[in-house]
């Protein structure tokens, strides 16, 4: 059998409750990622910018009714890449939870190129008050992202691979390196399925 590789844990934002219950109509912070298959062939001495971004659901078009307040917490998240890059990335964020998967369960993941389109915008939708850490009264978010280079390389933590885009395959429901998966363009050339809650 193939044992599954350890991936390094979430980078991680603390945004504050007051920040989420504000009259902003947007939070985003800058995530610093190196990647080796990115980098080494765009000659990229550092590290590549991720712009995440929370944006809270529009109620009505009237001053101030884009706010976080008005939203009452729910949103979404887009995420922008400063680079260019003509490749599929995985893109995992986690809402809550000290910005880290469940134990024991996978990351979610949403496969993405950049290239096509410059901003991923991720298929659900959050309410950010839910997940805030009321001991702090601040929400933490993690962010991961990993180079899918070819569709060979959809699985390489693990050598099982699901029948469809976000179930698990027989026996790997106890295998936390696993993976769930979302393509956000029917258009690639990548597994397709439905946006999944890992609980």
């Amino acid at each position: 059998e193939e044992s599954c590789v350890r991936r390094p844990p979430h980078d991680t934002w603390v945004v504050e409750g007051k920040k989420l219950r504000g009259k902003d109509t947007r939070q985003t912070h800058v995530f610093l990622a190196h990647i080796p298959e990115v980098c080494v062939p765009l000659g990229l001495g550092g590290p590549i910018e991720f712009v995440v971004m929370l944006r809270p659901k529009v109620k009505d078009k009237r001053r101030g009714g884009g706010s976080f307040a008005a939203s009452q917490g729910m949103g979404h998240i887009e995420i922008k890449c400063t680079v260019q890059i003509d490749m599929m990335l995985a893109l995992s964020v986690q809402v809550g939870n000290g910005g880290q998967p469940s134990n024991g369960l996978p990351p979610l993941f949403v496969l993405h190129n950049f290239a096509k389109d410059a901003i991923c915008k991720l298929p659900t939708e959050w309410n950010f008050l839910e997940a805030i850490d009321t001991a702090q009264d601040a929400m933490t978010l993690g962010f991961l992202v990993e180079a899918r280079p070819s569709p060979q390389a959809a699985y390489p933590f693990c050598g099982v691979v699901p029948a469809s885009g976000w179930e698990y395959p027989v026996g790997a429901a106890e295998t936390a390196e696993c993976e769930w998966w979302f393509c956000c363009s029917a258009g690639d050339e990548a597994l397709t399925g439905e946006w999944a809650s890992a609980a």
